[in-house]
Parts: structure tokens; C-alpha cells; sequence
């Protein structure tokens, strides 16, 4: 090895471990080198994560913490008792909701109506999902603004709804006074 190729390596070497940090948050993705043989070996790991349902290391964006009052429409039913927790959004490379609902489980009073539609839901109810109506102003704002900064959004979002395990479901948003409402997409 000669002596000036010892300074590239050194910084080679400093890249990487940059990079490979950054390969966790991917948030780095439109910084790498223009270097050829730096960008051919950076851009390997970053080229098979395409598809929001892989992409699991994206950053998230809080919306809300707290529970958001929700309304469930599923099979030939509804309910208005539901509350979603750790409300959350990622818009690359798609718009992605998530929330947890197992909060709504875990009640010492076993017949409460929270605990009964999510349980429900959580024994095979989810299935038939058809619409989620989401009934607070600040997670709406917050939405909004997200999704305002973002040129060309898609119709087309991810719904993940967090109940004894992970459910996603293809849904299309619509905004209207104070809520926000996200339509299963039907495969028919």
C-alpha cells in the first residue's frame, strides 16, 4: 500500500462507520459521496429497502403520545369507545399511520366498552376492517401540516394499527372539520 492511498482508506474507513450508523436512520440517504467507489460501496445496503412494508428503520414522527379518540367501522358495526395510543406517522418512501389500540386491553374492568370492542376487534374483527375515523384536532393539525410539506402526496396511505400483533391495511384519507378519515381500499 502506498502512503498517499493511506489517507483515503482512513477516511474510507471514517465514512463507513458514519454511513453504517446512518444505515440505521436512513435519513442520510441523499448525502452520500459522489465518490464512484465510495458510492458503489455505501449505496449497496441502502438499495434493497424500497418497500414501506421492509423499511422498518425509517424515522417515525410523533403526532400524539396520549390516547386520540377513535370511531371503528367494521363488518356491519361501529364504536365510538376506542382510543389510540402512541400515534405516529413516516411519509417516506410512502404515508404510513400507525397507533396502538392495546392499551384499550389492558382495563381491570373486563366489561368496559373499550375493552369489549377491542377485544373484538383483537379476536378477528380487524379483518373486516372498513374505516377508522380520527376525531382529534391537535393529531389532525399535526397531519396536516406533514402532509402539507410533502410536493406530489399519494392517496394511497398505510394504515398500522398495533393489537395483539400488527395490522396494515391500505387505506385513503380524507380531511373534513376536526377529524380525518382513512378508508380501507377494497381489493375488489
Amino acid at each position: 500500500m502506498q502512503r498517499s492511498e493511506q489517507p483515503r482508506l482512513l477516511i474510507l474507513r471514517l465514512l463507513l462507520r458514519l454511513f453504517h450508523t446512518a444505515d440505521r436512520q436512513l435519513w442520510m440517504l441523499d448525502t452520500l459521496p459522489t465518490t464512484p467507489i465510495v458510492a458503489q460501496i455505501l449505496s449497496q445496503p441502502f438499495t434493497r429497502r424500497r418497500d414501506c412494508a421492509t423499511l422498518q428503520t425509517m424515522n417515525w414522527t410523533s403526532l400524539k403520545k396520549g390516547p386520540a379518540s377513535l370511531h371503528v367501522a367494521y363488518a356491519s358495526t361501529f364504536t365510538n369507545n376506542l382510543h389510540g395510543h402512541e400515534t405516529r406517522i413516516r411519509t417516506q418512501p410512502c404515508v404510513e399511520i400507525s397507533f396502538d389500540l392495546n392499551p384499550n386491553l389492558r382495563t381491570r374492568n373486563k366489561s368496559a366498552n373499550s375493552y369489549v370492542d377491542a377485544r373484538e376487534l383483537a379476536d378477528g374483527e380487524i379483518a373486516s376492517l372498513k374505516e377508522v375515523q380520527i376525531v382529534d384536532d391537535s393529531i389532525v393539525e399535526l397531519l396536516q401540516d406533514v402532509i402539507g410539506s410533502i410536493p406530489n402526496v399519494s392517496n394511497n396511505w398505510t394504515l398500522s394499527i398495533e393489537l395483539e400483533g400488527t395490522h396494515s391495511f391500505a387505506v385513503r384519507p380524507a380531511f373534513q372539520l376536526g377529524s380525518i378519515f382513512l378508508s380501507v381500499a377494497s381489493d375488489k
